[in-house]
């Protein structure tokens, strides 16, 4: 189950607020039957499914507040707050190494981001954001994190775009049963690149991340992510996806996670609102923690709705 609220509105000819929150809640294994393609605010291409959690029912809420300042025809100043809050049941299935408990995190992040169109093809962006953990039941502790970074996205044709991002990141672990275990400050590099086409009636992205955000497992260090996501509209009802992705969650302390996952996916659209969907996927997940080796098969029906837009 899944909610998305947002709305935007002008204040002047040049000043802007936006709001969202996003809340899912995902039983166990079908947190990952939707898999799409994120641009973010630094022009990086992700691909938006948190596949790490399965085995494991996810309750997540996130909420957004921004204030832009469009100065000018081609650059803007966008200053930003993010609020999250998730919640990881204890393995279903044993599916777990050991037995773990129920674990949660809340965190925050403001930050800003300054965007300009040097051209049609050429856009530059710089980003920054300071990021504050807190989790409970679980062996992480609190984690303050810092990255800043500068992106360029770039249209090789009408078609076909580039995009890269990298700048320094910055996390520092406190632990909060034992003080001892609290580590300084650590230095690395983050940022993404990614490629996408687009076809007639389909797609395909090829895309690389890393990053402090969320895997699917809660964790106090960065995550490197592959990704190949092909999508293809064979009618006007029906179409069909299929995606490749490795994800490797680091840890401050203990074994890093790794996951892969292969699916592909046929969609049939009833209505404007609904579809009807199958899905085969496989699943392998390793870990200190965990671990996971699944092969999925999945039919259902999707409900959206938008509003028309005047």
């Amino acid at each position: 189950m899944a909610v998305d609220l947002q709305t935007v509105r002008h204040l002047n000819r040049s000043w802007s607020w936006s709001a969202s929150e996003n809340f899912r809640y995902s039983p166990d294994v079908q947190n990952a039957v939707g898999t799409g393609l994120v641009l973010n605010s630094g022009g990086g291409i992700s691909i938006g499914d948190t596949y790490l959690s399965a085995g494991r029912n996810v309750l997540a809420d996130n909420v957004y507040v921004g204030v832009n300042d469009r100065y000018s025809e081609r650059s803007s100043l966008a200053f930003h707050i993010d609020g999250n809050f998730t919640r990881l049941s204890s393995y279903l299935g044993g599916q777990s190494a050991i037995n773990l408990p129920t674990e949660q995190a809340v965190s925050y992040s403001p930050g800003v981001v300054w965007s300009t169109h040097l051209n049609v093809r050429d856009t530059l962006s710089l980003k920054y954001d300071y990021r504050v953990q807190s989790a409970t039941g679980t062996s992480v502790g609190d984690v303050n994190s810092q990255t800043a970074s500068i992106g360029w996205g770039h249209r090789l044709k009408p078609s076909v775009r580039f995009s890269a991002t990298f700048g320094p990141g910055w996390s520092k672990y406190t632990g909060r049963q034992n003080p001892a275990t609290s580590q300084p400050w650590r230095s690395t590099l983050q940022g993404s690149l990614g490629i996408s086409k687009e076809f007639r009636r389909g797609g395909v992205a090829l895309a690389f991340a890393r990053s402090n955000s969320f895997s699917g497992t809660i964790a106090d260090g960065f995550n490197n992510r592959y990704d190949l996501l092909l999508n293809r509209s064979l009618t006007p009802r029906w179409s069909c996806a299929a995606s490749v992705s490795y994800l490797q969650q680091q840890a401050s302390r203990g074994r890093n996670t790794t996951g892969k996952q292969a699916s592909a996916q046929l969609s049939h659209f009833v209505s404007r609102n609904w579809s009807i969907f199958a899905q085969a996927r496989y699943l392998k997940i390793e870990g200190s923690e965990q671990f996971s080796s699944e092969k999925i098969a999945t039919l259902g029906f999707r409900w959206a709705w938008e509003p028309d837009r005047p």
